[in-house]
């Protein structure tokens, strides 16, 4: 039997539109991770049997794979700000994991994301003191934005498709609802939505991780040596 500290678990967000990119980053994460336990939680509002049955076949070829649909209340976010057209409501699900998840630690991945090397001594990274760890958004920093949303140029700002949560920790503060609220809070003022709102809320209590976890297109102009 499995050690539970040697369980890996990681949440993704998605619509029926995310479903065979959700497959692929799946695929790549279990290619490169073979020593863990795989927990995949995976929050929704529309997957139908079919949907849920597709993405399940995974579990045929990696014994070290559990897969977990977890139906979420599209209407508790329908006031939510979206104004990023790629980005869809499921998005600000992401908010709700540390109340659902009676787990003390996950790994949170957009479904667009791919793992390319074993993720181990990411998850295994200390963030007892803080509520969540993630790569600093170099974007965010080149076109000077944090000013809008009342950060400091000394705040960290993540990009939030790689996140890695204190759930403990956010369970504890109530962070869930504190997201909640500063949704609305600031809705005339966040142009990036849920990563705006994860970057306020949590402010102070993120730890940086190297940008090697987050490898944007941005990073490939900005860090070039870290391409390989």
């Amino acid at each position: 039997m499995t050690n539970k500290q040697d369980n890996m678990n990681i949440v993704f967000s998605i619509n029926k539109n995310y479903i065979n990119l959700l497959c692929i980053s799946i695929t790549s994460l279990l290619e490169n991770n073979h020593n863990r336990q795989i927990n995949i939680y995976i929050l929704h509002a529309e997957l139908n049997s079919k949907n849920q049955k597709k993405i399940k076949r995974l579990e045929k070829f990696y014994n070290n794979l559990k897969i977990y649909f977890i139906l979420i209340d599209k209407n508790n976010f329908k006031n939510f700000k979206l104004n990023i057209k790629y980005i869809s409501l499921e998005t600000y699900f992401r908010f709700l994991i540390p109340d659902i998840l009676q787990e003390n630690k996950c790994l949170y991945l957009d479904a667009d994301t791919l793992t390319i090397k074993n993720l181990s001594e990411l998850y295994n990274t200390d963030i007892s003191e803080y509520y969540c760890a993630g790569c600093n958004d170099l974007f965010i920093e080149h076109i000077d934005y944090k000013k809008e949303i009342g950060l400091s140029k000394e705040n960290l700002y993540i990009n939030a498709g790689v996140i890695l949560f204190n759930l403990e920790k956010m369970r504890q503060n109530q962070i869930s609802n504190l997201l909640l609220h500063n949704t609305e809070k600031y809705s005339n003022i966040i142009k990036y939505q849920d990563q705006d709102v994860l970057n306020i809320t949590c402010k102070n209590h993120i730890l940086k991780v190297d940008s090697i976890y987050n490898y944007t297109s941005f990073c490939m102009e900005k860090e070039k040596d870290k391409a390989n």
